[in-house]
């Protein structure tokens, strides 16, 4: 038998009373918000038992201080000062907020994580945050957010010596981290104009568009090596585009990277580096691309032109199984994809490499054609290679590939890879819509280690 009416209207309003009675569990998180005016800042903070700020009488260094929690902390910074940095010192992992911020204090960086606690640094949506001065994080970095990020940073490479006696120089770094750096959404600019300066550096990994979303990354710097010792033909603190002493991973997103100066070169990792998707795109000085260890690509878009080394170098193997690249070198000696030892091999994906000298490869497993002189094509094909020249391979009148040279080289190398080039069947090499030669691609091939260069 069902209760009746009041009876149920009873039960109701004694639940309601009984959890009024409970007491107000506690939320996720907590929550401190730092708005900057000028030399002031403005503070909300609704957990000062966790959570303490303290800041000088003009704002040039805001600490705070976190302290062992359950919730998680979070820091919503806004507001605009040319004279202000936040120092932050915690004992758990936290978040930063950043809602519209500008910040800048000379050249200091302007956001510190000094202990080795894991930071997402969110960017809040639709919302353009500038930073003159840079971002250092002692332990893992998260970017994330549907906004834009702007840094940009200077210094003159000045010398200093280490507690350990040893001599370093400090380099302008937008973005550094001591631990892993995965940034899987928003729009990051990074500018460094100083000596050996480096756009985005991480100590340990480096991995991008992971989550799926496509962040885009603009980086550039414009200054050379802190010291260039020509009559020893050596270089010490040399410019990076982006730089991981790990491996780099990209999954997706889109990366466009230039150097202008001396030894700059667009992506470096002292071990190896995947590309499984997304949009790559360097133009440097020094290597486009430089791994300690292995290059591999299974997907996405490849394009690096070097003009004083190679597209491409892998101080291990270099396999492109998919995807689409595009490496170029318009130096005289370089190679658009170089690789320790020869180790070079395509099994998929569309391969374009132009350059001084010619790509040695080891084994491919789909059709190919090569210009110059190596240990596959023993016979001197050279193709000069125009700067703004428009070169195409067709078919029967299609164009299956075409490229602008951004720069001339008078004895130039290509070599073209493609799944959809058939073997035995003729193709032209177009300069300006002009035949320049022809070819029969060649059939799957594996090098010998013990052949010879002739």
């Amino acid at each position: 038998m069902f209760p009746s009416p009041i009876l149920r209207l009873l039960i109701m309003l004694t639940c309601l009373l009984w959890q009024a009675a409970l007491p107000a569990m506690p939320t996720d998180k907590v929550v401190v918000s730092l708005r900057f005016v000028g030399d002031s800042v403005a503070i909300a903070n609704e957990a000062p038992s966790v959570v303490k700020v303290t800041h000088n009488d003009t704002a040039t260094a805001v600490r705070v201080y976190i302290k062992q929690t359950d919730r998680h902390p979070e820091i919503r910074l806004s507001g605009k000062s040319t004279c202000s940095r936040l120092i932050v010192s915690s004992a758990v992992d936290y978040t930063i907020v950043a809602d519209s911020l500008h910040l800048q204090c000379g050249n200091k960086r302007v956001i510190r994580s000094l202990t080795d606690r894991s930071v997402t640094l969110h960017l809040a949506d639709g919302t353009a945050n500038v930073l003159h001065g840079g971002i250092k994080c002692g332990g893992n970095l998260l970017i994330n957010g549907h906004g834009s990020l702007s840094v940009s940073t200077h210094k003159d490479g000045e010398e200093y010596v280490k507690p350990s006696g040893r001599k370093a120089y400090h380099t302008a770094k937008c973005i550094y981290v001591k631990g892993d750096l995965t940034i899987d959404s928003g729009t990051i600019d990074c500018l460094s104009t100083g000596l050996g300066g480096k756009g985005i550096e991480a100590v340990g990994r480096l991995a991008i568009g992971r989550s799926g979303d496509a962040p885009t990354l603009r980086v550039e710097t414009t200054a050379g090596p802190i010291v260039n010792d020509t009559t020893a033909d050596k270089r010490y603190g040399c410019p990076k585009g982006i730089k991981a002493r790990a491996a780099i991973y990209v999954y997706g997103g889109r990366i466009y990277v230039k150097t202008h100066g001396m030894g700059g070169e667009g992506i470096e990792s002292r071990t190896g580096m995947k590309v499984k998707g997304g949009y790559i795109e360097c133009h440097t000085y020094d290597d486009g691309i430089n791994v300690g260890k292995n290059f591999s690509m299974t997907g996405g878009t490849v394009y690096c032109h070097s003009i004083d080394n190679d597209g491409i170098d892998s101080n291990g193997s270099l396999t492109i199984d998919g995807g689409h690249l595009t490496a170029i070198s318009s130096h005289r000696f370089n190679e658009g994809l170089d690789a320790h030892r020869r180790q070079i091999s395509v099994h998929g994906g569309t391969v374009i490499a132009m350059g001084g000298s010619p790509i040695r490869l080891k084994e491919t497993t789909q059709p190919y054609y090569s210009t110059g002189i190596s240990r596959l094509w023993p016979s001197p094909t050279h193709i000069h290679l125009r700067e703004g020249s428009h070169y195409a391979v067709t078919k029967d009148g299609m164009t299956l590939w075409k490229l602008t040279c951004p720069r001339e080289v008078q004895k130039g190398s290509l070599f073209v890879s493609a799944p959809t080039l058939e073997p035995g069947a003729t193709y032209t090499v177009e300069e300006d819509g002009q035949a320049l030669l022809t070819f029969k691609p060649s059939v799957s091939t594996t090098e010998s280690e013990d052949d010879t260069m002739r």
